[in-house]
């Protein structure tokens, strides 16, 4: 399972490589996601993570990817052969991103609206996100024990 270090270090790298960029076609490989025809011809506007839940957001609409315990994303450029256990493939104008899951566990799921994420700063069911609590927590304060 990718830890939330992982997941930030692929954040950052998928801010450098889509950010802009327009989504030219989505493939679905595996019958157990469901096809979002929506997506196509949208710009992605900002990349941001939800503890270990990537959201792509492209104005209004979001797309959520978890990629659960087996899960990893790769950029390649188009046209390349589609690598065993590719559960779906998200095209842009200078290559793809594809997501391979041998175990099945990987989600992808659009949302119209607004990310239900961003909307609150801490989530009722896994709390604040560490990651964002940099900057906004004081340094911690450590107790010293003199000797009696």
């Amino acid at each position: 399972m990718p830890e939330l270090p992982e997941v930030e270090t692929l954040l950052r790298q998928l801010r450098q490589t889509i950010t802009s960029e327009k989504i030219c076609e989505v493939r679905i490989y595996d019958e157990k996601l469901v096809r979002f025809p929506e997506m196509i011809g949208r710009r992605v506007r900002e990349i941001r993570r939800a503890g270990k839940e990537v959201e792509i957001d492209l104005g209004g609409p979001v797309i959520h990817i978890h990629l659960r315990m087996s899960g990893r994303l790769f950029w390649r450029r188009s046209g390349d052969l589609i690598p065993p256990h590719t559960r779906f493939s998200i095209a842009f104008e200078n290559g793809e991103i594809i997501c391979i899951d041998p175990r099945r566990f990987a989600t992808l799921t659009f949302r119209s609206g607004p990310s239900v994420l961003r909307s609150r700063p801490v989530d009722i069911l896994t709390g604040m996100d560490p990651l964002s609590m940099i900057g906004i927590m004081e340094p911690p304060i450590f107790a010293v024990m003199e000797p009696v």
